[in-house]
């Protein structure tokens, strides 16, 4: 079950739902590992990722979140600030590193469905280019239907499949 979990807008939940997943994963006695290949401000939801992969491979925190920016922003606008240049071939790599060794892979994403990562690039189209199903974390707050139904109407355009929401 490799999948891909967005949200609605920042601090919609998906580190929580990622984490709860990883934990029912290692319950079930299956390896998984959380991906978090851009993480911008703070770096607890990566350590938390970190913490709930499987112990048996001995991820690092760098292998978890290849792209840490300091900058809380999008994750182009922070590596404009701090004068980087996201390496996504370098992602790639990082990711299938991961598949190879556990069975499971959880990537979360950065922010909504639509952030920019690049000129002309947003998450939507990374997760898009990687093909993985797509599970949606709604935050439960005015508004979140609308977000909601925008955000799996971009997704079904794009040919990917809405798993889930919660």
């Amino acid at each position: 079950m490799n999948l891909f979990i967005t949200g609605t807008d920042t601090d919609a939940g998906k580190t929580y739902v990622t984490r709860l997943l990883l934990d029912a994963l290692k319950q079930s006695g299956i390896q998984a590992a959380g991906f978090k290949p851009f993480c911008c401000g703070g770096r607890q939801d990566s350590i938390l990722l970190h913490q709930g992969s499987a112990e048996g491979p001995g991820f690092t925190l760098e292998e978890i979140n290849p792209i840490w920016l300091k900058t809380p922003a999008s994750p182009f606008t922070a590596a404009l600030i701090e004068n980087r240049n996201l390496d996504f071939a370098g992602l790639r790599r990082s990711l299938d590193n991961l598949t190879s060794r556990v069975d499971h892979v959880l990537i979360e994403g950065a922010g909504g469905w639509e952030v920019p990562l690049a000129p002309g690039y947003t998450l939507a189209d990374y997760a898009q280019e990687i093909g993985w199903p797509v599970l949606v974390v709604v935050n439960n707050r005015l508004g979140a239907l609308n977000h909601t139904i925008l955000t799996v109407k971009n997704i079904q355009a794009r040919g990917s499949s809405a798993q889930a929401w919660c």
